[in-house]
């Protein structure tokens, strides 16, 4: 749902192993049925020729049975401020490396749960 951080696992009783990232990316598309021409860096690595149509990878077994609903990203009004920042220099600048950055995080974690544990990465030791 609201992904790609958070969101619910769904299991596809499979698993695939690929010695080529474009035919890997193709297959994920089929899986989860999702248009790989919305996903701007694959749109661009099938421009480019890294991604072969489906017919062209060899499988070997039918991928239609790992299939299950379409997947689909459901974004909350939290998630916002981190997609500006991913887009925007100056937004990321802003939220991450200037002076207002601490105060901006606080004031997001009070609507939004941190998805990390700031403090676990600042312990010099084992517990």
């Amino acid at each position: 749902m609201s992904g790609p951080l958070r969101g619910d696992a769904v299991p596809l009783d499979g698993i695939l192993v690929t010695d080529d990232l474009g035919a890997g990316a193709r297959i994920c598309c089929e899986l989860m049925q999702v248009t790989l021409a919305k996903i701007a860096h694959l749109r661009y690595a099938e421009r480019e020729g890294a991604i072969p149509e489906l017919g062209e990878i060899a499988l070997n077994t039918d991928p239609a049975p790992f299939k299950r609903d379409r997947f689909y990203l459901r974004r909350k009004w939290t998630d916002y401020p981190g997609l500006f920042a991913f887009r925007s220099r100056t937004v990321a600048h802003l939220a991450y490396f200037s002076r207002l950055s601490t105060f901006l995080h606080k004031v997001l974690y009070l609507f939004r749960e941190p998805f990390y544990d700031y403090n676990e990465n600042s312990r010099s030791g084992p517990d």
